[in-house]
């Protein structure tokens, strides 16, 4: 027996074990319905006459039977009375088993209704506990309600039935609007705004004729500062009111309205919706936009303001920086408050007062009485007589009022009096929020009655809110106020609201709000985060700054404002993102003005202090500002109170850990700017030339340093340390920021300010590290011309100054670019050839070695292996007498690479294998050498020797695994190649990654791991896509090939090697074409397409007669040329390439592989079976014993065919029986299925799986 679990709130359902119940019948779904909406027992009779009125007792009784019936099979129950049972069955009665593991939603729905109805707390006054559960019940039955009770059902043959569906509906109709109303108003007073709305959305979507909701939800959106909102709830209600019910909303709906009309400013919001002519629109409208970004601290007044309604007085203190938007929320508060129907009064201090004695109190007070009618029904006329002394005039109102009693020290209590008494008279008909202004300029008098009415208020349960407002960096600006602001936290609890600046969210829903436009085609909503991520960063949030903004933006014409087809306001954003004045950056002039007439009220050491701060840059030392500044230590101090209460410049937060030295940063950038701007041209120049000199004796960043030392117009200090930060970028790869620093440099050496220049009076070393690492960070960041002009630059300056050894370098360095961006090998020669004879002219080893070195790569990448041989000796031969081990060990390597043409694979392996062991041995010196030569092509450009060098182990890694299958052991080259990918993905290094694919992917077809080889292969194309050089993309095209050729996927493989043979015609190395052109004969071979097979055999056997090498490493297809040139009537061409093949198989056994088969194809075409049985036979036990299933199940094949053609059955069976094994485990490994069916569905495969043959 499973779950039963009713849902009837909205169109019913049953499920059953989670299954969804489908009834024969409505009547048998009513029926299990009724029983288990009522809850009893009931008589067969009664539930027979309810159900079936129409027919007679007899009738009745049986079709309930049949619909009991079908009932117990619906819900799995046997005969008889089961105890397990859902039904309750007897011969007279039947019910529902509630212990049964039923659910119903109603059952849910009354339980949170009595809880509700027990718990009559108001929300902040509820303990906490109590509250949550409340809210998680009420919230649970809200999302149950997914419509009326049984919406949509009826019985039309049984009325009493859908009489009782009527009266169940209102029932349950009232409870939900009960719940809803519960749970929404909880929200409310807890300060859940947008919870709350949305509450009161889903409750009018079951109930859109509810008054009740339609008052909660104009109070809320009024609330949140959106008038527009509101009365547009009230609209629908009216609307909604009308058309269903022909009626109006009622009086307490309107003067709701009313009220809102008349208390609540105009907002930007209602402004849209206006249909104002394009001319009326003003930017000052701007300033009045909606109220955004402080829901939490508004939702967080409103909660205050429940409390205090009911008698538990409330002192809440704003805080916050100027012009964050203190009296902004509190005026929007105050609005609420007074559309609730509070009384509000009103007053603000003035730092030009004087500090007149009570003048915010006076302020709050008079236009209260003055439109009072009857002050003398608030207060006796004693108490009137004590007011009379702030207001006056209430003598001219009531000329008999007595005169004040009590000397002078008592009148200031009776004074304080008066004001309490008329205070909690207001209270007493209406809660009463008394809202002060900048607190912090109000005079001591004024501290004290706030003091008073906010104790006395506490100790009588008045109804009141004592809402201030104050700006932060205040506290020691007044001691008075100190010790006023810890009195009053003594006597009444005090809450603070802390503002914060405006997040970019906030600011995006400012622009939506405003009416923001941006472009077409989708580009609306990238437009508005673009230009409010502009506004974030200009203004940092700030609302002041902020609004001054945009309103600049409006009058400057950059923020264009055009009307809408709704008949209110665009925004268009994407203009003002394209316009000068954006692009170019501004200070709004009103932000200026307040920021200067701040700095004009400090003292010269005070604005000494603050320009030190903007020279110094945010977040520096009290002890470095005084240095910077020239003060002492007591001149420092008083000026760090002054500009700290200011406002201006604050003291940052201390991070959790061991405490350190305070530091000081500016309130915001804007501030910084403009003190740095009205410090003069003259003061900025010896205040940096003091932060240089303080700050070259500390751990800080180059870049600072260099930024210091140009500002101070100190040139070759400037260049020194403008290439210590290009370095120090370069060594966390910030190639961006190092170029910056490297160019700031390159221009200090080509200025001339005063003389020469720094070009003849800087030593050739760092001239020449400039140009090296300018040159090579344009590399890595693929501006290959301006690196380009980087090494001419320094050729030009090496020849002038007669610099042989730095003449070799930038040789050496424009010969790899020719070779690295255009694989202009011929061009490259001829460069390092220069660069050898400037070198032996230097008598300068390095640089010797180096160019050798260079030279042996170029010639490895010609194929030219005799040449390659000779420089790659030399080079190692130089590294030795030099004593680097880094040249060496790349030296080694490169022999090793030389090796590797002529087929020479122990002798590879070796180099290589030294070449690694040195390489770790050198740990972070891999630019030893010089640092400054070029590394190899397929290395890229690394940007730190530790790179390089890793780097380097990446391709000795490449070189062993390619020799690793080579010399047969393919899963040898399977670690070594995914080792080599590890680090270059490690490292970051693209050059790397793609060659380490290549290399990788060799011994993964080789194992027959084939689709993880067509993996990675795809990722190695694209990537090798975006490197300059095209010999990669070449190599990897034909790998991509193969990969597809082996899961016989032959279409695919076609196109990757035509594109790679396409690409061949563009690099001079004629023997690369080799690759191409073989494979696409083996492809062309195995599709039975022999004409073209015959062509490619043809192409390919003429490159490899003209060519010096002919890339043994990855030539393994020749069979198929020998077969394709036997068709062709080629047979002496082919005898002589069979021989040219055995010639070069004897140093590897996976070279003599396809040398056997060669024999085979021979002897076959010479009708020599057992010649061909042999060689087919050595060749499956040289395939099975390397490991390559690939290779295997073709042989087998083969040897079958030769079995079957000479009438040994056996044998062929078994042959064909073992390929048959080799190609289901291949196909096995293959997850993607179109794959795996395309590989076993090819002929030659489909010849294999054939019934008869395995």
């Amino acid at each position: 027996m499973g779950n039963l679990r009713f849902t009837l709130l909205g169109s019913p359902e049953v499920r059953h074990a989670d299954q969804l119940l489908l009834f024969s019948t409505r009547k048998e779904f009513a029926l299990l319905i009724y029983l288990a909406v009522e809850g009893c027992i009931h008589l067969r009779k009664i539930l027979s006459e309810l159900f079936w009125p129409e027919g007679d007792a007899l009738h009745g009784r049986a079709a309930l039977r049949t619909t009991l019936l079908h009932l117990r099979h619906l819900l799995g129950e046997g005969a008889g009375v089961d105890p397990a049972s859902h039904l309750l069955i007897t011969g007279d009665t039947l019910g529902l088993d509630f212990t049964s593991d039923v659910d119903l939603d109603l059952r849910t729905l009354h339980e949170a209704w009595t809880f509700a109805h027990a718990s009559t707390h108001p929300a902040p006054t509820m303990p906490e506990d109590a509250h949550c559960s409340l809210l998680g019940q009420l919230q649970r039955v809200t999302s149950l309600a997914r419509g009326q009770f049984l919406e949509g059902f009826t019985l039309r043959d049984a009325p009493a039935f859908d009489d009782w569906v009527r009266f169940q509906r209102e029932y349950w109709h009232l409870r939900i609007n009960e719940i809803f109303d519960r749970l929404s108003r909880l929200q409310f007073e807890a300060g859940e705004l947008e919870v709350a709305i949305a509450t009161v959305n889903r409750w009018l979507v079951l109930a859109p004729l509810h008054e009740e909701a339609y008052r909660r939800l104009m109070r809320l959106h009024f609330a949140a500062g959106d008038r527009y909102a509101a009365l547009h709830a009230y609209d629908t209600c009216r609307a909604r009111l009308s058309t269903d019910m022909q009626t109006e909303p009622t009086p307490e709906t309107v003067a709701l309205a009313s009220r809102m009309r008349a208390v609540a400013p105009p907002r930007r919001k209602e402004a849209h919706a206006l249909h104002t002519a394009p001319g009326a629109f003003s930017p000052v409208l701007l300033l009045d936009g909606p109220f955004l970004g402080r829901t939490t601290e508004l939702s967080l007044l409103i909660k205050a303001y429940h409390t205090a309604q009911r008698g538990q007085t409330q002192v809440v203190l704003l805080q916050g920086e100027a012009g964050i938007g203190k009296t902004r929320l509190a005026k929007e508060f105050l609005a609420w408050a007074e559309m609730e129907g509070a009384d509000v009064l009103q007053g603000r201090a003035f730092e030009t007062g004087g500090r007149l004695p009570y003048r915010p109190v006076i302020e709050a007070l008079r236009p209260r009485i003055e439109r009072e009618n009857a002050p003398d029904d608030l207060l006796s006329d004693t108490w009137l007589a004590e007011l009379a002394r702030l207001l006056p005039e209430l003598g001219d109102r009531y000329p008999d009022l007595p005169a004040p009693q009590g000397g002078k020290s008592v009148a200031r209590n009776r004074l304080f009096e008066a004001v309490a008494r008329l205070l909690q008279a207001l209270a007493k008909r209406a809660p009463l929020v008394l809202f002060i202004d900048d607190v912090q300029w109000a005079d001591t008098a004024s501290l004290d009655v706030f003091h008073y009415l906010a104790r006395s208020w506490s100790e009588s349960a008045t109804p009141a809110l004592l809402l201030l407002t104050l700006p932060m960096g205040t506290r020691g600006l007044r001691p008075e106020l100190d010790e006023w602001r810890a009195s009053m936290e003594r006597t009444v609890p005090l809450t603070r609201l802390q503002l914060d600046r405006l997040t970019p969210e906030d600011i995006l829903r400012l622009l939506q709000a405003l009416g923001g436009a941006g472009g077409k085609d989708g580009g609306r909503a990238a437009d508005l985060e673009r230009f409010g991520q502009w506004l974030f960063a200009e203004t940092e949030g700030q609302p002041f700054y902020l609004m001054e903004t945009l309103k600049v933006l409006l009058e400057r014409g950059a923020l264009a404002c055009r009307p809408s087809e709704e008949g209110g306001w665009t925004l268009d954003v994407t203009a003002a993102m394209e316009h000068e004045t954006v692009r170019r950056g501004f200070f709004p002039p009103s932000v200026r003005e307040v920021i200067v007439a701040r700095l004009d009220r400090l003292s010269p050491h005070a604005f000494a202090l603050l320009v030190a701060g903007a020279v110094l840059g945010q977040g520096t030392t009290f002890e470095r500002l005084c240095q910077v500044a020239d003060l002492t230590e007591e001149d420092g101090l008083p000026a760090l109170d002054e500009v700290l209460h200011s406002g201006l410049l604050h003291e940052s937060e201390r991070k959790a850990g061991p405490m350190t030295a305070g530091r000081y940063v500016f309130a915001h950038q804007k501030i910084r700017a403009i003190v740095y701007a009205e410090a003069g041209e003259a003061r900025r120049r010896i205040f940096h030339r003091r932060a240089l000199q303080a700050l070259q004796a500390s751990a800080v960043p180059a870049a600072d340093l260099a930024y210091h030392a140009l500002s101070a117009g100190l040139t070759e200090p400037a260049f020194h340390w403008s290439l210590v930060a290009g370095d120090e970028a370069m060594r966390v790869f910030a190639v961006r920021d190092a170029l910056t620093f490297y160019e700031q440099a390159q221009h200090l050496l080509a200025a001339r300010v005063h003389g020469p220049g720094l070009l003849t009076m800087l030593p050739a070393s760092e001239v020449e590290h400039l140009y090296i690492h300018l040159g090579r960070a344009y590399e890595l960041n693929a501006e290959w011309e301006k690196a380009r002009t980087a090494y001419t630059e320094m050729l030009a300056y090496a020849r002038e100054a007669s610099e042989l050894a730095m003449e070799s370098t930038a040789l050496n360095r424009l010969a790899i670019l020719a070779a690295q961006q255009s694989f202009d090998l011929s061009a490259a020669r001829r460069l390092l050839e220069e660069a050898w004879w400037v070198a032996e002219a230097s008598s300068d080893p390095v640089r010797l070695a180096e160019t050798e070195w260079n030279l042996a790569q170029m010639a490895i990448h010609a194929c030219k292996l005799k040449r390659a041989l000779i420089h790659a000796e030399r080079a190692l031969e130089r590294a030795h007498v030099t004593g680097l081990k880094e040249l060496r060990a790349r030296s080694l390597y490169t022999l090793g690479l030389s090796y590797a043409l002529g087929g020479c694979w122990e002798e590879v392996m070796t180099s290589v294998e030294e070449a690694r062991t040195l390489y770790a041995a050198i740990n972070d010196q891999a630019g030893e050498a010089s640092g400054l030569s070029a590394q190899l092509i397929y290395a890229g450009s690394p940007p730190t020797g530790q790179l390089t060098k890793r780097a380097m182990e990446v391709l000795c890694l490449c070189l062993l695994a390619l020799g690793h299958v080579n010399c047969g052991e393919p899963r040898a080259g399977v670690s070594a190649g995914q080792a080599a990918l590890d680090i270059s993905l490690e490292i970051k290094n693209i050059w790397a990654q793609v060659y380490s694919v290549l290399n990788l992917n060799h011994a993964l077809l080789e194992v027959g791991e084939y689709e993880q080889a067509l993996r990675v292969t795809q990722q190695g194309v694209e990537m090798a896509r975006t490197l300059p050089n095209p010999t990669l993309l070449f190599f990897l095209l034909t790998v991509l090939g193969a990969v597809h050729q082996a899961m016989l996927s032959l279409e695919e493989a076609q196109a990757a090697l035509r594109e790679a043979l396409a690409l061949s015609e563009t690099i001079v190395v004629r023997s690369y074409q080799v690759l191409a052109t073989s494979r696409l004969c083996a492809n062309s071979a195995l599709a039975g397409d022999w004409k073209s097979a015959y062509t490619y055999a043809l192409e390919a056997v003429a490159v490899r007669k003209d060519i010096e090498t002919s890339l043994p490493f990855i030539d393994f297809l020749r069979y198929f040329e020998i077969e394709a040139l036997l068709r062709g009537g080629e047979e002496g061409r082919a005898r002589e390439e069979v021989q040219r093949l055995g010639e070069g198989s004897r140093t590897t056994r996976r070279q003599r592989l396809p040398y056997l088969r060669a024999l085979a194809t021979l002897a076959q075409w010479d009708g020599e079976t057992r010649e061909a049985l042999a060689s087919l036979q050595e060749a499956a036990v040289l395939a099975h014993e390397i490991g390559l299933p690939g290779e295997l199940w073709q042989i087998e094949v083969a040897l079958g065919e030769v079995y079957a053609s000479s009438g040994q059955r056996e044998q062929a069976h078994q042959a064909f029986a073992r390929a048959m094994a080799i190609v289901q485990k291949l196909a096995a490994k293959m997850e993607d299925e179109a794959r795996r069916s395309n590989f076993l569905a090819e002929p030659v495969v489909r010849r294999v799986l054939e019934p008869g043959r395995a």
